[in-house]
Order: structure tokens, then sequence, then C-alpha cells
């Protein structure tokens, strides 16, 4: 019955070499075919992640948020948002390269201190929702000290840290609560390069809506509105860098991201290929390069195949 482990395996290497030949009609066969495989054997909902981002928007309406007392703590953290194969990886290493910061990579770390003190109070098991709406009623002075405690074996004492766990995005508004003065850096992609690139990911066990296309568009199009909702409540406090930016414009936009972690100027984060930090992200090859725009735009070889994200897209008013 585990069979078809090997074969989706087969699938989407098969898919890699293709695309690396230029054989798109071949590539994208055998890519659907691997994706559909690991679909059948998942139970995932879209709608489920989808209701997640609802409940956030809801509970974490303006008045709410404006009502609740940050935290005091004055730890330098970058938190590194976004959804993966977006250029986090990227962004991680032009600011870990920096002399002054260390890159503690993706710790599940703040939510599992978030949904801890949240249930620590209810005595029981709660639903999604439920969490959602104990969470605005936390202390977030106390959340930002377990989750600073929960870290400190894993980050240099005396430097500034990176954590780029990419769906922390999920939690902006109560990262800058419990850690005011947390750098929170966003990075964006087109639409259709950022779907296309998760697609083609075979990702170990996290991302379950990266199989599909319209579950793909789907999430997507959930994220893009939280994220709104995020810049809404917080203005000037996140920051986006733009990926096809960086790649295009290396110096310019590896200052302003330097700068908006309230960093002087290193021109090591320029040569961030040369860091010799470990990196665990299905980018850690890439990261060894120096910058190169070859992944810009490649989702335009399979313009037919990806129609269906497209009209999602445009019936969502997202520019791809």
């Amino acid at each position: 019955a585990e069979d078809w482990r090997g074969e989706m395996k087969l699938c989407f290497s098969l898919a890699k070499e293709h695309e690396d030949l230029g054989n798109y009609e071949d590539s994208f066969r055998f890519l659907k075919r691997g994706a559909d495989l690991r679909r059948s054997h998942m139970s995932y909902k879209v709608e489920t992640d989808i209701q997640t981002v609802e409940d956030i928007v809801r509970t974490y309406s303006a008045p709410v948020f404006n009502n609740i007392r940050s935290g005091s703590s004055d730890k330098p953290v970058v938190f590194i948002v976004g959804l993966p194969r977006t250029g986090t990886t990227l962004v991680d290493r032009v600011i870990s390269s920096h002399g002054q910061v260390f890159s503690a990579g993706e710790l599940n770390n703040f939510a599992l201190e978030m949904s801890g003190l949240a249930r620590r109070d209810s005595g029981g098991k709660l639903t999604r929702t439920a969490l959602i709406e104990r969470t605005i009623d936390l202390d977030f002075e106390e959340l930002g000290q377990r989750y600073l405690a929960s870290v400190k074996a894993m980050v240099d004492d005396d430097r500034c840290f990176t954590d780029k766990l990419p769906l922390n995005f999920l939690y902006c508004g109560l990262i800058h609560k419990a850690l005011p003065k947390a750098k929170i850096i966003h990075v964006q992609r087109g639409a259709m390069d950022s779907c296309y690139a998760m697609y083609k990911r075979l990702f170990a066990d996290a991302y379950p809506m990266s199989y599909h296309l319209l579950d793909l568009g789907r999430y997507f199009v959930a994220y893009q509105k939280l994220m709104a909702h995020w810049y809404k409540l917080m203005p000037g406090i996140i920051r986006s860098v733009s990926y096809e930016d960086l790649v295009r414009h290396q110096e310019p936009a590896s200052r302003r991201l330097i700068a908006d972690c309230d960093l002087p100027w290193d021109k090591a984060c320029l040569s961030f290929d040369k860091n010799p930090a470990a990196a665990t992200t299905a980018s850690a090859s890439q990261v060894r390069h120096p910058v190169y725009n070859s992944s810009i735009g490649k989702w335009r070889n399979y313009q037919r195949q990806l129609q269906p994200l497209q009209a999602l897209f445009t019936a969502a008013g997202i520019d791809y």
C-alpha cells in the first residue's frame, strides 16, 4: 500500500528533469500526477485554513487590537514571514550575513507558546476558533518572555536573531503585542510564481495546500487578506520586501532590508552565498549561489495548465 510514495517521488523527480530540459508539457504531466497522488492520500481541507483566517480577522478587530496591552521586552528579534518558496530563505541569508545577526532558522516556538498559554486556563480541548478567540485575553508580556526563554538555548545571547518560519504570518499582530521591538519582515513574490513554486515542491510534512492548484489559489487569497488586515492594524510595523526586487536590484533592496531591521549597513550582506551557516530548507542549495533571477516568471511556461489559478486570482482581484 506504500508503493504510491515511490511513484510520487519518481513523478516529482521526472517533472524536474523534464523542466530542466525544457519539455514543459511532459514536466507538468508528471508533476500533476505526483501531486494528485500525494493529495489523494491526505484528509486536508483548505476550508479549515480559510476559516482560520476569517476567525483571526474577526477576532482581532481594530478596537480589540488597540486595547491589548503590549509586552515590554526589547530583545532584538527579526521575524521573516510569508509563504514557503517565496524567498524567505534568501532574505534570512542576507540579514544573517550581517555581523550583528544570528539565524535561528525556522522556529515553531511562537505558535507553541501562544497555544500553550491559551490552553493553560481552558481546562480542556479547544476548537481552533475558540483557541483564536482566547488569544486576545493572553498576557502578552508573559507570551513574549516565554517565547524568548524557549529559544534561549538556540540563539546567541548578545546578537539580534532571525526567526524565519514563513507561517508566522498568521500571528503578526500577536508577535507585535508580545515583542513590540521585534521587526517583522514580510517577503512577497508574484502570485503565480509563488503558487507554481509551491506546487512543484514535494514538502516533507508541511504545507498540505500545495498539492492541488485550487487549494493553493484559495489559500493564497486568504493569506493576502490576512496580511492586508495586519498592515491596516499596524501601519508602519510590517516591512515588505519583494523577492523580485531583491534579485533584480540586489544592493539597494538589501540596504533597505538592513535599514528596516534598524541595523547599520554591512557589505557582507551582499555575499550571503559565503555565509557558512547551515540552511535546512528546500532552498539549501540555492543560497550557496549568488543571486539569480531565473525563477522569475517560470510559471509562464505553463500558462495553459495554470489557467484555473489565473481565473481564481482574476475573480479575487489579485494582480498575478
